[in-house]
């Protein structure tokens, strides 16, 4: 199915297939990899800086420490465990996030340094044998019609 716009597959040489994969190989394996890099920093600023929030009053310990006994609080301390509780929780969320987004990117980085060596050989291997089997024969086929062409009388 030929898709208007786009430029057909080479798909009468093998090798001339396998050095245009590779090319396209080595271009998409940085982008792949910028790309999930990107995230991730955005991943780790906004982790960083859930990290750097003020730290608790002293008092919080000691509300909170009430709270866990089943002593009764004022509604203005409550609110101050609450936010205070409700930002350690979002703090440890986002510190595994970071952790799993952390393990992974050595996945990726894998991956894309994976991609890249092989379009890297799949270029370099797909120019070499369409070189070495399909151009050199063709110019040796032109250079002997171009002899004979000129040794012909005219």
């Amino acid at each position: 199915m030929k898709i208007p716009g786009l430029p057909s597959l080479p798909t009468d040489n093998l090798y001339k297939f396998m050095a245009l994969s590779g090319v396209v190989l080595l271009l998409v394996a940085p982008i792949f990899w910028a790309k999930f890099y990107i995230s991730h920093s955005e991943r780790t600023r906004a982790a960083i800086e859930s990290l750097g929030y003020s730290l608790p009053p002293p008092e919080y310990f000691f509300f909170r420490a009430k709270v866990l006994r089943g002593e009764s609080i004022t509604e203005e301390q409550r609110k101050l465990v609450e936010k205070f509780d409700s930002l350690r929780r979002e703090d440890s969320r986002l510190g595994a996030e970071f952790l799993l987004y952390d393990r992974f990117s050595y996945v990726i980085t894998s991956a894309a340094i994976f991609l890249g060596l092989l379009g890297l050989a799949l270029t370099w291997f797909g120019f070499r044998l369409w070189y070495l089997r399909v151009q050199k024969p063709l110019d040796r086929i032109l250079l002997k019609e171009a002899r004979e062409t000129d040794e012909k009388p005219s």
